[in-house]
């Protein structure tokens, strides 16, 4: 899913990294957090500032406290520790996605992303985005640790090739194959979605 992560972060046209780590001093991240919300300012020379920016602005996207370190060890961001990091991108994503420009998110990914990595994004957004709640789930960043193991072919195919709910998948992507069109779009143009309701 880090892979997923990256790929998403480089395709939002905010600069390019070949690693997670590189997201550290927080520019790039400001940036993907003006494309949320364009009207929001995070300029400061201070890496550590920057990123207490962001989640100060997370914090009031979401009207929750994201704690010291209750969803992201925020010290750690700055030190360029890959998984805190990624749990950043994901709230990043997270919010994106339930914000006013998720269209502009789809539009940037749609038909962009190899489908391992949609598949990823996909598994990603379906933990998180719920309709009974608002805000990010207190196990957001569980989903990094699953493993998906299903492809949009696999799931034409489950059929004959065995079930879903088998016990050894950790996790399963459940994409519509009737419907055309990039699997995150699929996500969001589904009736069931609850992308919906907001």
């Amino acid at each position: 899913k880090i892979n997923a992560l990256l790929g998403w972060v480089n395709l939002l046209g905010v600069g390019t990294i070949e690693s997670l780590r590189e997201l550290n001093d927080g520019n790039i991240i400001a940036r993907v957090v003006k494309l949320i919300d364009p009207k929001v300012e995070i300029e400061s020379d201070d890496a550590a500032e920057r990123v207490h920016l962001v989640k100060r602005f997370l914090e009031g996207f979401h009207v929750t406290s994201l704690g010291n370190n209750t969803f992201v060890q925020w010290d750690a961001i700055t030190q360029a520790h890959e998984g805190e990091i990624a749990k950043l991108v994901t709230l990043l994503m997270y919010t994106a996605f339930v914000s006013d420009n998720r269209n502009e998110f789809m539009h940037k990914m749609d038909g962009k992303m190899g489908k391992e990595w949609e598949v990823n994004i996909t598994d990603i957004l379906q933990h998180n985005i719920t309709d009974d709640r608002k805000g990010p789930r207190p196990d957001f960043a569980d989903i990094l640790k699953a493993q998906s193991v299903v492809s949009p072919e696999v799931v034409q195919d489950v059929g004959r090739n065995g079930s879903l709910t088998d016990p050894k998948r950790r996790h399963v992507s459940v994409v519509t194959p009737m419907s055309p069109g990039p699997v995150v779009t699929r996500l969001f143009d589904s009736p069931m979605s609850p992308v919906r309701s907001l």
